[in-house]
């Protein structure tokens, strides 16, 4: 059986309605968003929302009350604080996404952020090895290792077993947690610049469409 390719859109709305028309390729994918029933700069977020937006896209919508029992259930000694902390929202939402699909029927994924345009889905996925994490362009410094968290993919158990190894608890320098799992668990990493040319990032953020918001 052929198995197919996945896109995961993940985080809050923000500027989906923008980035999804600029994104090519995503036909050649089952793509999913994984985001909140709310958004400050869109208000509510409704599956009507999204598919209006995208009607090839599956929603998998989350409230505040979903984060916390899944936070509990995980590590029974996190608080509201904990739990809502922006990088633990994110863990949550790539973790949701993975496990709403069965993982065999699927080669590669790839993560991105629903604020982003990028030309990601022309990669060719024979160039990449099945055991490394392909990730936008990070660096090294006193901190540990900065992971990009634009987008990433890479073969699904791959990056399954990767999302699994990354504790669910706050941590406020996220970018470096997340690349210090990497480093100490021995992951094989690349950037997408060194498999994928000419690579582009286009982050779109909301004041750059609603001016009122500059965040």
């Amino acid at each position: 059986m052929t198995k197919k390719n996945l896109f995961i859109f993940f985080g809050e709305y923000r500027t989906f309605e923008t980035i999804i028309k600029k994104i090519k390729g995503l036909d050649k994918f089952d793509v999913l968003f994984s985001t909140w029933d709310y958004c400050y700069v869109n208000g509510k977020i409704t599956k009507h929302k999204i598919e209006k937006a995208c009607d090839y896209c599956v929603p998998i919508i989350s409230t505040d009350a979903d984060l916390k029992s899944f936070a509990t259930t995980i590590n029974p000694d996190m608080t509201s604080d904990d739990y809502f902390y922006s990088s633990t929202k994110m863990l949550y939402h790539i973790r949701l996404a993975l496990n709403s699909v069965n993982i065999d029927e699927y080669d590669w994924v790839i993560i991105h952020r629903c604020d982003l345009i990028s030309n990601i889905t022309d990669v060719n996925f024979s160039l990449l090895d099945d055991e490394t994490v392909y990730m936008s362009p990070g660096h090294t410094d006193e901190n540990g290792f900065f992971m990009g968290d634009y987008a990433f993919m890479g073969n699904i158990k791959t990056i399954k077993s990767y999302i699994e190894l990354i504790p669910f608890t706050h941590y406020p320098l996220a970018h470096y947690f997340w690349g210090n799992v990497i480093l100490e668990n021995n992951i094989k990493y690349d950037d997408f610049v060194n498999v994928h040319k000419p690579a582009s990032f286009e982050l779109i953020k909301p004041h750059m469409i609603f001016p009122e918001h500059n965040d």
